[in-house]
């Protein structure tokens, strides 16, 4: 598919509990990675689920070619 980002998901269990970054889904558009996070991260019962595009994350101290953490993606 043309015009795919990258997006990181995160989710947290309850209300209290802090994000956790889940891994990484590939779309065209945050809607579309959203269903494909609810399909690939559906072994828990998540409050709160969400996606952000990963180019839209900054950090001063990782060249633009190492990840944050380990991805994974939908294949």
């Amino acid at each position: 598919m043309t015009g795919e980002r990258a997006f990181w998901v995160f989710a947290r269990r309850g209300p209290a509990d802090p994000f956790e970054q889940m891994g990484v889904v590939k779309a065209s558009s945050a809607s579309i990675a959203y269903v494909y996070a609810r399909m690939n991260y559906r072994e828990r019962p998540w409050r709160d689920l969400c996606v952000a595009p990963k180019d839209s994350f900054y950090s001063p101290n990782r060249s633009a070619d190492e990840p944050a953490v380990a991805e994974r993606t939908l294949s």
